[in-house]
């Protein structure tokens, strides 16, 4: 069964959509408007914000921490949105985000999911309250810069 619920920990973006597709010859899309979380943990807001999509933005705001190296298994902030996902389609995100100050220490999430699993048949995998998730970086690579709003489906291009 695939996700049926993300989570955001830690993000220092300060807006993003969250955009997941499916890869089919259909393609289809599910839009979600990361200011629109219904569920907000910790430092997270919803801020007006003009030049971001569904005009607001979702925002923690730069507490001066490391960037971390992992998802933390019970974070003290996060938002979650959700969607009802096909079992047995693979999906692709994609998120729109703006780094505070253009600054490489606050352009990065953690994403998990609640019931995703590795294929037909496979193991659990990034899932809620672990270790684990997928690294969403805006910036391209080490030194290539922060402008403005970006979209971004991973961590860093090769």
């Amino acid at each position: 069964m695939l996700a049926k619920r993300f989570a955001l920990f830690y993000i220092f973006i300060l807006g993003i959509v969250l955009l997941a597709t499916v890869k089919s010859s259909s393609a289809q899309e599910v839009v979600l408007y990361a200011s629109q979380a219904p569920v907000k943990v910790g430092s997270w807001t919803s801020d007006p914000d003009s030049s971001a999509a569904g005009g607001a933005r979702l925002t923690n705001p730069d507490a001066g921490l490391p960037k971390l190296t992992a998802p933390l298994a019970s974070p003290s902030s996060y938002a979650e949105l959700s969607f009802t996902a096909t079992a047995g389609i693979p999906y692709r995100i994609w998120i729109r985000g703006r780094a505070h100050n253009y600054s490489p220490y606050n352009d990065s999430i953690y994403v998990q999911f609640s019931g995703t699993v590795t294929g037909p048949g496979g193991g659990a995998i990034y899932r809620i309250g672990t270790t684990s998730g997928v690294d969403i970086n805006l910036e391209d690579c080490l030194g290539c810069g922060l402008s403005g709003w970006g979209w971004q489906d991973n961590g860093w291009s090769v």
